[in-house]
């Protein structure tokens, strides 16, 4: 695992559980569009430059292997990224349908890592469990530096080793409603990814922001249109890592391969002119979309 001159490790792990007939649930076209839109905010430097081999995709997410990799990652910061079918009990309690087992939101947390963000596009609404046996904001800017680093690698690593300790949860929409999936991803990740592209004013200094900044956003009557609130069903600590950078003049450009990438689970090849598309369409597209 790479350490910079801050000597902190970072880990990213994107899951998509479709559904389909190994949970008994509708399949769900754009879980994995979702993780290929996720992977390419990481890897640029809006998204804090990871490399490759620093994030894991699995496609089809079983319990076994999700519990395998969160087991047994060591790195001072994870990130872990959920897209798939999911629902809150009677009782509150959020799940979410993995392919082979359905699991607490909670289960995605790793005990023994103290730095940790979860973010979950997926549905909340309620329902009967009883029968079921499986299925800070942060605002700060820098100079220019020289480095043959990424500037904001260089930032995203300092950040996480001056963070306090922190655990968050976000869910795309609250308790009781469901969550809308198109072809193109889901509404809620798709939101999240415009906003880090949008929300900063232009600027001549690099700034970020964390996930409560870019939540806050995002609700904002202004900015929510007809779209439900997201919300945090844990937010422990004093989590201070940022999700989203905004790059002086536009100075964002996409970072060379470095690193033997990691092992990826079935991962399709992406093709990014459809992103554009989206943008054109993704009005028509909510309205036709399945939910999750």
């Amino acid at each position: 695992m790479i350490r910079t001159q801050y000597n902190v490790t970072r880990k990213a792990f994107l899951f998509a559980a479709p559904g389909g007939i190994a949970n008994n649930t509708k399949w769900l076209n754009g879980t994995l569009k979702d993780i290929e839109n996720i992977k390419r905010h990481l890897r640029s430097e809006r998204g804090g430059a990871w490399y490759d081999n620093e994030i894991v995709i699995v496609q089809e997410a079983s319990f076994e292997i999700v519990n395998m990799l969160l087991d047994s990652v060591n790195a001072d910061y994870v990130f872990v990224y959920f897209s798939g079918h999911g629902c809150t009990d009677f009782s509150g309690i959020h799940h979410i349908a993995l392919q082979n087992r359905l699991v607490t939101d909670k289960s995605l947390l790793c005990d023994h890592i103290q730095k940790q963000l979860v973010i979950i596009d997926s549905c909340s609404d309620y329902k009967d469990l009883s029968g079921i046996g499986s299925i800070g904001g942060i605002d700060t800017h820098w100079k220019n530096a020289t480095s043959d680093i990424s500037i904001t690698r260089q930032m995203f690593d300092e950040q996480i080793y001056y963070s306090p300790e922190g655990k968050q949860i976000i869910h795309a929409v609250p308790p009781g409603y469901m969550a809308t999936d198109t072809i193109f991803g889901g509404v809620f990740t798709n939101n999240l990814l415009r906003t880090c592209n949008y929300k900063f004013e232009p600027s001549d200094e690099y700034k970020m922001a964390g996930m409560p900044e870019l939540v806050a956003c995002m609700n904002h009557p202004e900015n929510r249109r007809n779209n439900l609130p997201c919300y945090f069903s844990v937010n422990e600590g004093e989590l201070l890592v940022p999700f989203a950078f905004s790059l002086p003049q536009q100075n964002e450009k996409q970072i060379p391969q470095r690193h033997t990438p990691q092992v990826i689970f079935n991962q399709p090849s992406v093709n990014w002119n459809h992103v554009g598309i989206a943008a054109l369409f993704f009005t028509a597209l909510v309205a036709q979309g399945n939910t999750k």
